[in-house]
C-alpha cells in the first residue's frame, strides 16, 4: 500500500513512517500542498494521511481538488488535535473518512487503520468478481443498476425483465437484485425460490413500495436488505458492498469449518485418511456388507525396512516415502474403495464390493507399481516395497479381521517382504 502523509512536523512524519516500514507499507512524506499535489500526480497512493494545519494553503481546498480529480477515491485520514466537532463534519463532507486525535496517536493506531483499508480493498477487489443478476420488469431500472455497478467496475452481470427467466436459466449468482413488484411472480415468491436454492447468497429487494409491512414480507422471505427506488447511487453502492462483506464472512466461515472436518479425518503428513477415520469406514462397510451381503475385502500393509530409510536418510526423507507411498494410493485406487494411514509406516487399504480372488490381482498390481517408483530425490539407487496382510472379511467383528490381516502381514514379513499374504 502507498500511503502519502502531508505533514508539516519531520518528528511526526519520521514516527508515522517508523509505522509503515513495520508493515513493509510505501512511505511517501511531504510538508506542502505542491508536494502533495506532485507525488499525487506521478504515484498510485492508496491512502491519504494528512494534518489539518499546512503551510502553503489551506486543506479543504487539497481535499476539494482532490475530490474532483482522478484521485477521488482514494481514503482519506485527518490526524488533528482539534474535538471541534462542527469542523470535523465539516471535512467528513469533504471527503475526509476518518479522524485519528494527533494526541492520542499510536503505531498501533496506525496499523488499525491501514489494515481495514486493505480489508477494504480486498473487498473491492472480491466484489468485482461477483456475478450479480438484476430481475425487474421496468428496463430502465436495469439499465440504471447495471450502469452504477459498471462505474464500481463490476461486469458480470446478467438483467432479466421476468423472473421466470433467470429461474428457467439454471444459473446461480453471488448477488441478487430483486424487484418487490412483478407481474408473473413478485419479489416475495422469487426471494424464497432463490433463499432456499442458494442459501448463502446475497438477496436484496429493490422498491417503490416503503410500507413496514412490505419490508417485513421481504425480509422474513430471505431477502437481506431492502433498498427504495429511487435510491442514492452512493447509498446503493455502500449497502450492496455491506451485504457482500457478510457473505464474505459466511464463505470464510464456511471454508474454516470444511478445512476443520477435513483436518479432523486427514493424516496430515500423507493426505490418506487418518487412524480414527480408517478405522470408522472399515466399520461402516462391514455393517454395510452385514446388511447386503456384499463381499468386502482389506489390505493391511507395511513400508518394508523404513527404519533403515530413517537412519541412513533422515527422517524427513523417510516421510517423503510415506508421502509418495499415499499418494501412489489415492491416485491409483478405485473411487468405491478407502486407504488411510494406520500408524507409523502401517496404511489400511479398504475394498468394498470385492471379493479375495480379485483384491489379490488389485493388491498385486498396487504392490507392483509401488516398487517400481523412481525416489531419485533421495537416492537414485533407492528401490522400496511394501508388505501386506490381505483377507476378506467372513462376517467376524472389526477387531478380528484386523488381527487376522495383522497376522498375515507378519507373514509376509517373514517371509521375505514385497508381497502380498492372504
Amino acid at each position: 500500500m502507498r500511503i502519502l502523509h502531508l505533514e508539516t512536523s519531520s518528528f511526526f512524519r519520521k514516527v508515522v513512517q517508523k509505522g509503515t516500514d513495520l508493515q513493509q507499507e510505501e512511505y511517501f512524506g511531504c510538508e506542502s500542498i505542491q508536494e502533495a499535489k506532485k507525488i499525487l500526480d506521478t504515484k498510485a497512493i492508496d491512502l491519504i494521511l494528512t494534518a489539518q494545519e499546512i503551510t502553503d494553503g489551506r486543506i479543504e481546498d487539497l481535499l476539494k481538488e482532490t475530490a474532483d480529480s482522478a484521485c477521488k477515491d482514494i481514503p482519506i485520514i485527518m490526524v488533528s488535535s482539534s474535538d471541534d466537532m462542527e469542523l470535523r463534519k465539516r471535512y467528513f463532507e469533504l471527503g475526509v473518512i476518518d479522524f485519528i486525535s494527533k494526541d492520542n496517536f499510536s503505531v498501533e493506531k496506525l496499523r488499525e487503520e491501514i489494515d481495514a483499508m486493505k480489508k477494504h480493498d480486498d473487498l473491492t477487489r472480491e466484489l468485482r468478481k461477483a456475478s450479480i443478476a438484476i430481475i425487474d420488469d421496468s428496463q430502465f431500472i436495469l439499465k440504471v443498476v447495471h450502469n452504477i455497478l459498471s462505474l464500481q467496475e463490476i461486469h458480470d452481470v446478467d438483467l432479466y425483465r421476468d423472473p421466470r427467466d433467470l429461474l428457467d436459466s439454471g444459473k446461480s449468482y453471488d448477488i441478487y437484485m430483486v424487484d418487490m413488484f412483478m407481474p408473473g411472480m413478485s419479489g416475495k415468491q422469487l426471494t424464497m425460490t432463490l433463499r432456499n436454492d442458494n442459501p448463502m447468497a446475497v438477496i436484496i429487494i429493490i422498491s417503490s413500495m416503503g410500507k413496514d409491512s412490505t419490508i417485513l414480507q421481504a425480509l422474513e422471505a430471505g431477502a437481506d436488505d431492502y433498498i427504495l427506488k429511487p435510491f442514492n447511487v452512493d447509498l446503493l453502492t455502500a449497502r450492496i458492498r455491506s451485504s457482500f462483506r457478510n457473505l464474505m464472512v459466511m464463505k470464510e466461515l464456511e471454508e474454516r469449518r470444511r478445512e476443520m472436518e477435513y483436518q479432523a479425518v486427514t493424516d496430515v503428513l500423507t493426505g490418506a485418511s487418518n487412524r480414527r477415520s480408517i478405522l470408522q469406514k472399515l466399520e461402516d462397510e462391514i455393517r454395510l456388507s452385514e446388511e447386503t451381503g456384499r463381499p468386502l475385502s482389506a489390505l493391511l500393509l507395511d513400508v518394508d525396512k523404513f527404519k533403515a530409510v530413517n537412519d541412513t536418510y533422515g527422517h524427513p526423507d523417510g516421510d517423503i516415502v510415506l508421502q509418495r507411498l499415499s499418494r501412489f494410493f489415492l491416485d491409483n485406487c478405485r473411487e468405491k474403495d478407502f486407504f488411510g494411514r494406520y500408524g507409523g509406516e502401517e496404511f489400511l487399504y479398504i475394498m468394498t464390493d470385492t471379493p479375495l480372488e480379485e483384491a489379490e490381482g488389485i493388491c498385486e498390481k498396487l504392490r507392483s507399481g509401488f516398487h517400481s517408483l523412481s525416489f531419485g530425490e533421495i537416492d537414485p539407487k533407492l528401490v522400496m516395497s511394501f508388505s501386506g496382510g490381505l483377507a476378506q472379511w467372513e462376517k467376524e467383528d472389526l477387531d478380528t479381521l484386523l488381527s487376522e490381516i495383522d497376522n498375515l502381514l507378519y507373514d509376509a514379513k517373514q517371509g521375505g517382504r514385497n508381497r502380498i499374504q492372504s
